[in-house]
């Protein structure tokens, strides 16, 4: 959740407007971003960046309504912008699902490429056969 500056100055969370995803779906993304964190903390992690995390979980099932989850963003990205040992495991966590994406954004490309060479080559016997049968009319 940390912020990004875009063009015009104004800022804008990594992972999008959240707030307008269902309460169920808003919910089971913020308890994996939580969890996804925590498990970037050291072991040596002071235990009140544990227990901040630990509150903003607890604050998840009253945080429901839209006003009240924008406010429970801002909050939550304020922790982890302030807290150096919860931005770096967010930085972190940020990096390894960055990777993540990375790596399956290539993957696709990859197999976009092959399905764009076969189109390429079905395209090309079909003009071929095409201009078989014009130069046989005539």
């Amino acid at each position: 959740m940390n912020r990004v500056k875009k063009t015009d100055d104004s800022e804008s969370n990594v992972c999008g407007e959240l707030i307008d995803r269902k309460s169920a779906d808003w919910k089971t993304y913020i308890h994996g971003f939580i969890d996804n964190v925590e498990k970037e903390l050291r072991p040596s992690a002071p235990p009140k960046s544990r227990a901040a995390l630990n509150e903003f979980r607890t604050r998840i099932n009253r945080d429901h309504v839209k006003r009240r989850r924008k406010r429970f963003q801002n909050d939550l990205d304020k922790l982890l912008e302030t807290d150096p040992v919860l931005h770096a495991a967010t930085n972190r966590f940020m990096k390894k699902l960055l990777r993540e994406t990375t790596k399956k954004l290539k993957i696709s490309l990859k197999s976009i490429r092959a399905s764009v060479k076969v189109l390429k080559s079905q395209k090309l016997a079909r003009e071929r056969a095409a201009s078989k049968i014009n130069s046989a009319r005539n």
